[in-house]
C-alpha cells in the first residue's frame, strides 16, 4: 500500500482513523491560524494519531502584522505544540501578506523562525508558490522548504517538500475524504522528518560449518574490537554473522568495503533495520 505525508486542519472533520491510519507516513497538523484562531481538532488529530502510532508534525498559519508580533506568534504556537511533534512549520500565505505587508513579511517570518529554532525545534517554511520568489522570502533560513504547486507541476523552487494535491485538486484519501497530499522533493528522507533513527546491518554467509563460522567471526572481531557481532544458526543447518547496529550508512559502507576486501569471495550485504 502506497503511503502519504497529510496536513491536517478543522476542515478534516471526520476521519475514519481505522481505514487512514494505514495510509499515512506523517500527518503535519494546523495548531494555529494567528495567535486568536487555535485550530479546534489539532489536540484530537494528535490524540488519534500518536494512538495509531503515526508520527506528527506542527504547522502554525502566520497572521502577524509586525516583527514583533511575529515573535508573539511563535510563542503562542510554541505554547500550544504537542511535545511529541517531530518538527514545526510557519505556513506563510496570501492572509500573511496581507496582514504583515509587504515590507517586513521576510523579516518577520524570519523572526518568527527563529524563536522556534531557538526554543530547540527543528522548523520550516512552507510558503505559496506565487510568493516565494517575491518579498525577500526566497532568502528566510529554516530548516527545510516546503511549496504548493498543483496539476502535476512540480515546484520551480528548490524544495524538501512539495504538496501536489489539495482537497480541491484531487487530494482524496480513504478515510478522510478531500485532503492536502504532498511527497518528498529534495534529499531529506521521510526518516529526517520523523526523526527515526536509521540503522543499518551487515551480513555474511552463509556458512556450512561452525568452525568455518568461528574462524571468520574471530578475524573480523580482530580488525574491529568494539563492533557489535553475533552469529545466527539456520533452519537449514547453516551459520550467519551479522555485524552491527550501525546509525550511519556511511559508517556502514565503510565497514562493508573494509569486510569486502578481507572476503572478496564471501556471500555479503547490507539490510536497513
Amino acid at each position: 500500500m502506497t503511503k502519504h505525508i497529510v496536513d491536517l486542519s478543522k476542515y478534516n472533520d471526520n476521519i475514519d482513523w481505522d481505514i487512514a491510519t494505514p495510509q499515512l507516513d506523517l500527518a503535519i497538523c494546523r495548531v494555529q491560524y494567528g495567535s486568536r484562531k487555535i485550530d479546534p481538532l489539532y489536540n484530537e488529530h494528535v490524540r488519534n494519531l500518536e494512538a495509531y502510532g503515526i508520527p506528527h508534525a506542527a504547522y502554525a498559519y502566520g497572521c502577524y502584522v509586525s516583527i514583533a508580533d511575529a515573535i508573539v506568534e511563535a510563542e503562542d504556537f510554541l505554547a500550544r505544540v504537542n511535545p511529541n511533534a517531530t518538527f514545526l512549520v510557519l505556513d506563510v500565505e496570501d492572509d500573511t501578506l496581507a496582514s504583515c505587508g509587504a515590507t517586513n513579511l521576510a523579516e518577520a517570518s524570519q523572526a518568527f523562525i527563529h524563536t522556534c529554532r531557538d526554543a530547540g525545534w527543528k522548523t520550516g517554511l512552507y510558503v505559496s508558490h506565487h510568493m516565494y520568489g517575491s518579498y525577500g522570502l526566497q532568502n528566510v533560513q529554516a530548516d527545510f522548504l516546503w511549496i504548493p504547486r498543483y496539476g502535476g507541476r512540480k515546484p520551480k523552487y528548490a524544495c524538501d517538500l512539495w504538496q501536489y494535491a489539495d482537497g480541491e485538486t484531487g487530494g482524496w484519501l480513504d478515510g478522510i475524504g478531500k485532503v492536502d497530499l504532498n511527497d518528498l522533493n529534495g534529499d531529506k528522507t521521510l526518516e529526517w522528518f520523523t526523526n527515526a533513527q536509521e540503522l543499518y546491518r551487515i551480513f555474511i554467509g552463509d556458512f556450512n560449518s561452525i568452525e568455518w563460522t568461528e574462524g571468520v567471526y574471530h578475524t573480523i572481531k580482530g580488525i574491529f574490537p568494539d563492533y557489535g557481532m553475533w552469529t545466527q544458526p539456520l533452519d537449514d543447518g547453516n551459520q550467519r554473522i551479522i555485524i552491527g547496529d550501525f546509525n550511519s550508512k556511511t559508517w556502514c559502507d565503510e565497514t562493508f568495503a573494509k569486510l569486502k576486501e578481507i572476503f572478496p569471495s564471501y556471500g555479503m550485504w547490507v539490510e536497513q533495520i
